[in-house]
């Protein structure tokens, strides 16, 4: 439908709009207009003007509710307030862990080898003091205080990955390592145990002591003495580079930083032929200088820092700090074991390759056992206990 608008309704007719510029101001509104509509104040220079408030709106104002600032010594919710294992900083989980570790020592199985047992009572060490000083040596035992020999429960390790990450290298690093001689020397043991771990499990070993034959260091080891056992040798001759158990032993201990190396039985080289007897492929009448030489190799044996079990065996762990070296063959003079340590840490200290950050130097320590004192006793016998010693009357 079409609808009619209505003449009385119809807008004024208004003037087309003026968009010239400066704009003018039409006829409908003036200047006097425009200056009486809006309310004016007069300046104030003094003090800055502000709008006036009005009370008649506004009789009681309520208090201003303020943005609530958060400053360091604001309390928490009690909800942020809970503390567990994770939310406490590393370094107080890490106690906890070691508290743990002691918490729950190695029970040995029956009849199976346990640890070191001797008491530091029981052990002296000595190093060689060098020539041309008055005063004590500067060389330090610095070997751990303490032997600890502990684990971390499975159902700790399994809880959380966070905490098996933060947890899994403390028995390895911690924990003091013994082989000791059994059954079979302790360098086959130590290889077995070491075969079995995993890469990062063997190289996060700190602390080792084994104890070793010295006809071990010396021929094929247990390849020839043992009659295949162990499928290697362990000594210095014979053998290809990487052969033989001492060697692959050094090879897993490139994390150990304290070795407590015990040489039980001889160092000699019993099983070798000196110059001069016609055996061992030597001349009939060899030099006079070959002979010497000859002798006293012979005679120092594995006290020789230039044998293949210090060569290829020691300078392999490239983390060593210190060494503790016990020799119990009582043939060698007590001054002669000096002077191998002396030269042993010396050629560690200049052929040896750190790679762990440590620029230390390597103290190679002779530590020996302290004879016990045996008690007295009388020729007149022990006084009478009260026992007949006719048997039965």
């Amino acid at each position: 439908m079409c609808s009619i608008q209505d003449p009385a309704r119809k807008s004024p007719s208004r003037p087309p709009p003026d968009f010239s510029f400066p704009p003018k101001y039409t006829h409908s509104t003036t200047i006097a207009e425009v200056m009486t509509s809006t309310t004016r104040s007069r300046p104030d220079f003094i003090s800055p003007s502000y709008p006036a408030i009005s009370i008649a709106r506004n009789p009681s104002p309520g208090p201003t509710h303020l943005p609530e600032i958060l400053t360091p010594i604001t309390p928490l919710s009690p909800a942020a307030t809970r503390l567990t294992l994770l939310t406490v900083p590393l370094e107080i989980r890490l106690h906890i862990y070691h508290y743990v570790l002691l918490s729950h020592p190695i029970r040995h199985a029956h009849l199976a080898p346990v640890g070191d047992t001797s008491k530091k009572e029981d052990l002296r060490a000595s190093v060689l003091k060098p020539q041309g000083l008055s005063f004590p040596s500067p060389a330090h035992h610095n070997s751990q205080p303490h032997c600890i020999q502990g684990k971390i429960p499975t159902a700790l390790l399994i809880s959380c990955n966070q905490i098996y990450n933060e947890s899994r290298y403390l028995p390895f690093t911690t924990s003091h390592f013994s082989f000791v001689k059994w059954f079979h020397s302790g360098a086959y043991a130590a290889r077995q145990f070491s075969r079995s771990l995993r890469p990062w499990q063997s190289g996060a070993m700190r602390y080792v002591s084994v104890e070793v034959l010295g006809r071990d260091l010396w021929v094929q080891g247990m390849e020839i003495l043992g009659g295949g056992i162990g499928g290697g040798g362990t000594g210095a001759y014979g053998e290809k580079d990487g052969k033989g158990e001492w060697r692959e032993l050094c090879r897993l201990w490139e994390g150990v930083r304290g070795l407590r190396l015990c040489i039980k039985g001889s160092v000699t080289l019993n099983g070798k032929k000196t110059a001069g007897n016609g055996e061992g492929g030597k001349d009939e009448n060899p030099g006079e200088a070959e002979l010497d030489q000859e002798r006293n190799f012979e005679k120092r044996g594995l006290l020789n820092a230039q044998t293949g079990w210090v060569m290829d065996g020691l300078l392999k762990m490239k983390s060593l700090r210190w060494i503790e070296l016990e020799i119990e063959d009582k043939d060698i003079d007590r001054h002669v074991k000096l002077a191998f340590c002396a030269e042993l840490e010396s050629l560690l200290n200049e052929l040896g390759y750190k790679d762990d950050g440590w620029v230390g130097d390597i103290k190679v320590v002779f530590i020996e056992r302290v004879p016990e004192k045996k008690a007295e006793v009388s020729s007149i016998g022990e006084p009478d206990n009260g026992e007949d010693w006719g048997g039965e009357s």
